[in-house]
């Protein structure tokens, strides 16, 4: 099976290496750049990834470009700060080979979500039990940046957001269409460099899921 990682990135320099190092081989590894100012490409680049750039800032944007562009088997999303461990890419993706499920969710609150602050924390559970409520389901993690997807979900997915959203849109995606969501406990770490989801990045998301739930 062909087997991706995509990374999108906006000044990650700081991360970039981290993450990289610990993705395992077999993967062809994609960073999905919005123009970083820093070194986050040259790093990338140095380290054996591809790039692949996006005009359009925003995180769902990245993915979106690299989910139209790329025909893989297998697609694994993680984020470039040095939060999510590689380490659970291999079970991730052995989890899709099994025909276990259709999105692997990594699940920072079945691990240890060291990295997370007091605030990300709570409006996260508030997210998730939003979530489950209206959508009688029993999800754990609806916004992990470290998540794998099959080739049948993602050929089949249309999304439609371009920010932080989009990994909201994907959970509720799978769940309104009938895909199988599984779940793998990981821990998550203080990302390396300044974060750039902010307050009301917060609030669009829960806005988000409540109005796309209520449909």
């Amino acid at each position: 099976m062909k087997r991706c990682i995509i990374i999108p990135t906006l000044n990650e320099e700081e991360g970039i290496a981290q993450t990289i190092k610990k993705i395992p081989k077999g993967y062809d590894i994609f960073v999905i750049d919005g123009y970083s100012k820093d070194n986050t490409v040259k790093i990338a680049r140095k380290l054996g990834a591809k790039i692949i750039y996006c005009k359009k800032r925003g995180k769902g944007n990245a993915i979106k470009k690299a989910l139209k562009k790329l025909n893989y088997d297998i697609y694994i999303l993680i984020d470039g700060d040095g939060t999510y461990n590689g380490k659970y890419i291999s079970l991730l993706s052995k989890k899709i080979e099994n025909g276990e499920g259709d999105v692997i969710l990594g699940s920072r609150f079945l691990g240890k979500p060291n990295g997370l602050t007091l605030f990300r924390f709570i409006s996260n559970k508030i997210l998730i039990k939003t979530i489950n409520l209206l959508n009688n389901a029993n999800i754990s993690d609806i916004s992990t940046g470290l998540r794998g997807m099959s080739k049948e979900f993602v050929q089949n997915v249309n999304l439609a957001v371009g920010d932080f959203r989009i990994e909201t849109e994907i959970t509720l995606h799978a769940l309104k269409n009938g895909y199988k969501i599984v779940e793998i406990p990981i821990d998550y770490e203080e990302r390396l460099g300044k974060s750039k989801v902010k307050i009301i990045d917060m609030l669009r998301i829960y806005l988000y899921a409540l109005k796309e739930s209520l449909k």
